[in-house]
């Protein structure tokens, strides 16, 4: 404090020589303007950057806010929360390179409570950590650019900043079930007829677990013995960005992405007679069963295949608890035990099958060959190692027995 600007100044002057360190100053302020900071060798930075980490990544989120979009966007939001405990708090003109580091440092080598745990005993997994990493990637890349809404004259400090590798055990490699399995799987289904016409579809079309459960009557083709895929069920949340919570979850039907011209997410496969069978009875069992059949007319889901006991649309995960308790009672439910388990079990069947890659991408409906590729290489991994022992025995009966 003082009289005048002048002795203001001086009392500031002498408070800078008694410091290690001064906080940097905005560059629209008046002592930066009367070039005071220069001649003291203040450190300066854009006043566009004088806002809190949380308070502009906010921004960057609601821009890939989108109702098309609600799960992905839901799942943002939760990744969000790493670094809003990270970073949130910092002011931007206080992120750098070296900063940014050491988050992704210490958020690789985090532990969590897996499971049941009440005591961190897992590290994040490689997939969990690429998001977080290629959020914060983008949301810096979008301070630095001059053309995005949210620049902040910012370097871009995440240009070189590698993607980190999770400390996590690697996941085991997905096998696909044997038909013993599949058999003991299917008899546990018996009691629960809607389970069971779900997960037979699952294992007889290799389709996306949440897939069937969008099914409606008119996508069966009765006489030609066929399902038509070209919805999924989905859900919606409403989300609180400025205290960072969502609402629960609520069930939706909604159509697949469309892929271009190629379509290739919509798709026509055909099922077995057996499968037509249960699905007529349950069919049957909806249509006699008066306290589903009247709730799906108050929800107006008279056309759905699958629904809750009350005629509702059910969330995926609701579907899911209800297979899991099945296997449980059958002493079945265990560690890989999961549902898109099937369909890496159709897929190899497939490729065993000798179909070409096109025909295998349809009828799996995916939009790239990625995951076919994967199963193909694993595929014949196995042929060449069974053709290599082939081989080798040839070879052996080649050989005199010289001991």
């Amino acid at each position: 404090t003082g009289k005048t600007e002048e002795e203001v100044w001086a009392a500031y002057k002498e408070y800078i020589r008694q410091k290690d360190e001064v906080a940097p100053i905005a560059d629209d302020t008046k002592c930066v303007k009367d070039g005071f900071a220069h001649q003291m060798g203040l450190q300066t930075y854009p006043h566009l950057q004088d806002v809190t980490f949380e308070e502009h990544y906010k921004e960057f989120l609601r821009d890939k806010e989108s109702p098309t979009q609600n799960k992905t966007f839901s799942n943002y939001v939760q990744l969000s929360q790493h670094l809003i405990k990270g970073l949130g708090s910092l002011k931007m003109y206080e992120i750098n390179q070296k900063v940014l580091l050491e988050f992704i440092r210490n958020l690789v080598n985090t532990k969590y409570c897996a499971g049941k745990s009440t005591v961190p005993n897992a590290y994040y997994s490689q997939s969990m950590l690429s998001k977080v990493y290629n959020l914060l990637k983008g949301f810096i890349k979008a301070c630095s650019d001059p053309t995005h809404r949210l620049y902040l004259e910012m370097p871009n400090y995440m240009e070189y900043i590698q993607m980190p590798k999770s400390k996590s055990e690697p996941k085991e490699e997905i096998k696909e079930y044997t038909e013993e399995e599949m058999m003991k799987i299917m008899e546990a289904l018996e009691e629960d007829l809607m389970i069971y016409c779900w997960i037979r579809i699952l294992a007889e079309t290799g389709t996306r677990p949440s897939e069937p459960l969008a099914l409606q009557w008119k996508d069966i083709n009765w006489e030609e013995g066929s399902i038509t895929i070209d919805k999924t069920l989905s859900e919606v949340r409403e989300h609180d960005l400025e205290n960072w919570s969502r609402s629960t979850s609520v069930p939706i039907i909604k159509t697949l992405k469309n892929d271009g011209v190629k379509r290739t997410h919509c798709r026509k496969i055909s099922i077995s007679a057996g499968l037509m069978v249960k699905l007529r009875q349950w069919q049957k069992f909806v249509e006699n069963d008066e306290k589903m059949r009247e709730g799906r007319i108050r929800n107006n889901t008279t056309e759905q295949v699958f629904t809750g006991p009350e005629g509702n649309l059910w969330l995926y995960r609701c579907y899911n608890q209800r297979y899991k308790r099945a296997l449980e009672k059958c002493g079945l439910y265990k560690k890989g035990v999961f549902l898109y388990r099937f369909r890496h079990t159709f897929c190899t069947y497939l490729v065993r099958s000798k179909l070409s890659m096109k025909d295998i991408q349809f009828l799996m409906g995916d939009s790239t060959l990625d995951v076919i590729l994967n199963v193909y290489a694993k595929v014949h991994k196995e042929e060449a190692f069974q053709q290599g022992m082939i081989a080798s025995e040839r070879i052996q009966n080649l050989i005199p027995n010289c001991g």
